[in-house]
């Protein structure tokens, strides 16, 4: 959430302001004050970070910009996501010894 938050408010603000850094530092503000007045409180960093790539991306469509960083983040963390499950599906099994002591395999 706090992805879509921050590329929306870089989009929006790059859209009416020219990208300068008062404008930038006021994006990420804003993004950040966002995420920390609703339930995205956590994301306010990534919210902010997000807003200021694509303030600082100069091209005409600011908009297509902040889709396809919010596709690249949403794919960063899915990625991320079914990694982190790998250690659950790997299963250690212990065998007893001969000498009574428990070894993994």
């Amino acid at each position: 959430m706090a992805t879509v938050v921050g590329a929306t408010c870089g989009a929006v603000l790059q859209s009416i302001l020219q990208p300068s850094a008062w404008a930038i530092g006021v994006g990420i503000l804003v993004a950040m004050l966002i995420c920390n007045f609703s339930s995205v409180r956590g994301g306010a960093k990534i919210a902010g970070y997000i807003c200021g790539i694509v303030m600082l991306a100069h091209g005409p469509k600011p908009w297509s910009y902040a889709l396809f960083r919010l596709i690249e983040t949403a794919l960063g963390i899915g990625v991320a996501w079914l990694i982190s499950l790998v250690p659950s599906l790997v299963q250690i099994k212990e065998t007893n010894t001969p000498n009574g002591t428990k070894s993994t395999s």
